[in-house]
């Protein structure tokens, strides 16, 4: 005799859940559980880790995509999920869920104590089910809110609240620490800033690049994120120049607190000092100012293959001052290219 085939579902909202594996192996050990009890067989188990089922949409849900894909090609027959919960957090994803399970002749089952199973071809339970749908929402949203008042209260005391910190710098036991090895670095986009030099050359001198400053061998950029790129980019610099948590703060929507689960690197009199030397650079008349660009003397136009050059444009209505890449003949020569500028940040951050 054939014996149904089955899926398990599975899906942690945290990326904590995710490294440490105890809900994952707990769902897991639950659906194959089942699985014997039914005396069925295993298709395939879907894990979807640290993914958020009220803020991500359905459709970016990939492993739970390709879990329904499989369903409508026949490719199982039953698909066991802990809770309803772990399918959607949001009552009209939870109703595309059911019907194209529905629509399939895929059975849902749940593993979860006092979870009781959906019945998807009754009216009746259909109705049941858009209920809860919109009652998981609602708690859902209740939760967010909860949640946000509470960081938000920690902020504006002062305390570390958890998410990313600045270059140099690292939380343990959920103190914001300086990493000692970076701290030379800080030291020294300090001293170069305070000497009048820009966030771009700046930059372009620790990536190993001649500049008015000199010239030196590439320092090492450590990553905090994967987004965070090898390279040192003017938002780099500006980070390290402006963040308040250098300065033992951490800033809360507007406000800037003083906290106690910071550790200072730099004396508030340094940090007034770059404020004020950032407040001299902007004063300075749009056709005196100069800066360094990052790409100068590599990149090239795709179409001509000529050396892309900088340049600045400031507008009548407007005392911001714009900086571009432009094809080096247009500037130089006036010979035609119909290449178009491009706005550095846009290039700097693609190459970043």
């Amino acid at each position: 005799m054939k014996r149904s085939k089955y899926a398990i579902y599975i899906r942690v909202s945290s990326d904590r859940q995710a490294s440490e594996g105890d809900s994952i192996e707990m769902q897991e050990n639950l659906g194959m559980k089942l699985i014997e009890e039914e005396g069925g067989e295993l298709y395939d188990i879907y894990v979807e880790p640290a993914v958020s089922a009220s803020k991500t949409k359905l459709k970016d849900r990939k492993v739970l995509m390709n879990c329904l894909s499989d369903a409508q090609a026949k490719k199982f027959d039953n698909l066991i999920v802990y809770k309803r919960d772990r399918l959607a957090r949001q009552a009209e994803d939870s109703i595309v869920i059911r019907r194209m399970l529905h629509e399939a002749g895929c059975n849902i089952l749940f593993t979860a104590r006092g979870e009781y199973q959906m019945m998807l071809d009754d009216p009746n339970s259909k109705l049941l089910e858009n209920m809860i749908a919109t009652m998981d929402e609602l708690e859902s949203a209740k939760i967010s809110v909860r949640v946000t008042d509470v960081l938000e209260d920690k902020a504006s005391r002062g305390e570390f609240t958890g998410g990313g910190v600045p270059y140099a710098l690292e939380v343990i036991d959920g103190i914001v620490t300086p990493i000692e090895e970076d701290i030379h670095v800080i030291r020294e986009v300090e001293r170069l800033y305070l000497s009048g030099y820009g966030v771009y050359s700046i930059a372009k001198y620790f990536n190993g690049i001649e500049t008015a400053i000199g010239q030196r061998p590439p320092v090492p950029r450590r990553r905090k994120t994967k987004r965070d790129g090898s390279k040192w980019t003017k938002d780099a610099i500006s980070s390290i120049l402006h963040s308040p948590y250098y300065t033992g703060y951490i800033k809360h929507n507007d406000n800037v607190v003083k906290s106690n689960d910071v550790i200072p690197i730099r004396s508030e009199e340094t940090q007034r000092a770059i404020e004020a030397m950032r407040q001299t650079k902007r004063q300075v008349a749009p056709r005196k100012y100069n800066t360094s660009y990052l790409l100068t003397g590599i990149l090239k136009c795709g179409k001509c293959g000529k050396h892309m050059v900088s340049t600045t444009c400031s507008r009548a209505t407007s005392k911001n001052v714009y900086f571009y890449y432009v094809w080096q003949g247009r500037r130089r020569t006036g010979r035609f290219c119909d290449s178009k500028s491009i706005r550095e940040e846009i290039v700097e951050e693609k190459v970043s």
